[in-house]
């Protein structure tokens, strides 16, 4: 065989389909392995079959995956996206390909194990309990001394079924939808994670390691807001390198990630800043989701895929920190203000001629019903607006949100 790297792409979806165009553009060739053979379209939706030279698809019988992935010469194996996480684990094992902790795989996964974790290691998490009744959640709250809980599935992402409690009939509420609904990837869940609400500056930190050496190439803090009594994702944007902020998160999720297990590839931490010093909300043992890699390498100079592309198809290259950005960046996630039938995207060409816009990415198929947004995957989209003046921004952002208020993504209301 050539000297060129065979990488292993565990559900190449989400951001996991921008690793496999670097990792092609970098002279990699790509093998594309499915974890599950119902994946939802939320995820495949934008997948490019043609970066692959294989796609091996769902294989029930992990130990014939093996074997094919031996004739094939894989060199490495990562989750593109998190369903596939537990199974780029389990196969780097079976092949004695260097990876993550085995013993800590489930932590990596399953919220509630994750928080168990990190609290026993000394890493400061939000008070947590799993539970499989809306009863044990309350009984949960009536021996604790907080105010507002968090109720979550133990195993989704993008803010799927989260839910800010205030009172025990909120979280019985909450805790019924969750055990009664399927997460994002399609599996149904059985129990909820239920934790204390921190307060505090929400961050994310997306980061390379490389035998236990860990990158920061990414910084961002989001902005949040309320909305019809749910909190959704409103905005992120860069955190300044050279920040207080930015150097106390860098020592703490170093931290984490050496607790966790996570020696190789890519990683997705969020903390909240509060004020007696940073927690852990969760990390993902992947790729970030929800972003446009283009956009961080031409305004920064690299993104998250972009460096794990680099450590893969070219081992001994080191994964740059993050660096200073060349302008004032906003990622700002859409929000349908009320559901109804999607319109033609004739309101990307509208939202592409703001002065500061620089992408938009629609995630609505005209003529579907789409609901009101309650989180990211109920979001329309997502536009950047990038300049040097952040009150040119400001007003973009301003212009799109009133834009929004006037029924800018659906043609008439639904039920």
């Amino acid at each position: 065989m050539s000297n060129t790297r065979r990488i292993a792409v565990v559900d190449g979806y989400s951001t996991g389909r921008y690793l496999a165009d670097r990792l092609h553009a970098l002279g990699a060739d790509c093998i594309h392995i499915s974890s599950q053979e119902d994946m939802p379209s939320l995820f495949t939706n934008g997948w490019d079959p043609s970066l692959y030279s294989f796609d091996l698809g769902f294989t029930r019988d992990v130990g014939n995956l093996v074997t094919k992935l031996q004739e094939l010469d894989i060199a490495d194996i990562v989750p593109g996206t998190e369903s596939g996480v537990l199974l780029a684990d389990r196969l780097k094992g079976m092949l004695a390909i260097p990876g993550n902790d085995p013993s800590l795989s489930i932590a990596r996964r399953d919220k509630h194990a994750m928080a168990h974790a990190a609290s026993a290691a000394g890493i400061r998490v939000p008070a947590t309990t799993a539970v499989c009744s809306a009863a044990q959640a309350v009984e949960w709250l009536r021996g604790s001394r907080f105010h507002e809980i968090v109720a979550k599935p133990p195993s989704s992402a993008g803010g799927d079924n989260v839910h800010f409690c205030h009172d025990e009939e909120t979280l019985a509420a909450a805790v019924e939808r969750i055990l009664s609904a399927k997460n994002l990837f399609g599996r149904i869940n059985q129990k909820a994670v239920i934790q204390e609400r921190l307060n505090g500056t929400e961050c994310y930190v997306n980061s390379v390691s490389v035998d236990g050496a860990h990158s920061m190439t990414e910084m961002w803090v989001y902005r949040k807001m309320t909305l019809d009594g749910r909190t959704v994702y409103d905005y992120e944007e860069p955190l300044d390198p050279a920040s207080q902020d930015a150097m106390t998160l860098q020592r703490f999720v170093i931290r984490v990630l050496d607790v966790l297990g996570i020696r190789h590839g890519a990683a997705h931490t969020e903390v909240m800043l509060t004020a007696d010093g940073p927690a852990l909300i969760e990390t993902g043992a992947r790729l970030g989701g929800s972003t446009l890699p283009w956009v961080s390498e031409k305004f920064s100079g690299t993104s998250q895929a972009l460096a794990l592309a680099s450590v893969l198809a070219r081992p001994g290259e080191v994964p740059p920190d993050v660096a200073d950005w060349a302008v004032r960046i906003r990622m700002v996630n859409l929000i349908n203000r009320t559901s109804g039938i999607a319109r033609d995207l004739g309101w990307v060409n509208q939202l592409k001629t703001l002065p500061t816009s620089v992408a938009v990415v629609p995630a609505v198929a005209p003529g579907t019903y789409i609901p009101a947004t309650t989180d990211l995957s109920t979001s329309p989209g997502l536009v950047y607006f990038a300049h040097q003046d952040i009150d040119a921004i400001e007003g973009d952002y301003t212009t799109l949100r009133h834009l929004e208020h006037s029924g800018l993504y659906t043609c008439d209301s639904g039920s």
